[in-house]
């Protein structure tokens, strides 16, 4: 059964700044929509099955891996809670849970 997905400010901001990143980068809309409708099949694919993401090394946290981004979540007994949207090209000692 789907459980209800909450998404946190700290990934609300990341994904705004990643597609803020590169509409300006582009100098259009077109990948930041594109990007978009991939986090938000990302966002049903954890709804669905949240096991799907693979466990990391922080307590109760999967990650969800697709292409250039990741998106990292936790089960809680009444939703999911997305935490973070990271895009993987970064480096990886900025990321912070």
């Amino acid at each position: 059964m789907a459980q209800k997905i909450i998404w946190s400010n700290e990934a609300a901001n990341d994904l705004l700044d990643i597609l803020s990143y590169w509409k300006e980068r582009n100098k259009n809309n077109e990948y930041s929509i594109k990007l978009f409708n991939e986090f938000m099949k990302i966002n049903s694919m954890i709804e669905l099955f949240p096991h799907a993401g693979k466990e990391t090394d922080f307590k109760n946290v999967r990650v969800f891996i697709k292409g250039n981004f990741s998106v990292y979540y936790s089960e809680q007994s009444e939703h999911i809670s997305i935490l973070h949207v990271w895009d993987n090209r970064r480096n990886p000692e900025d990321f912070k849970i």
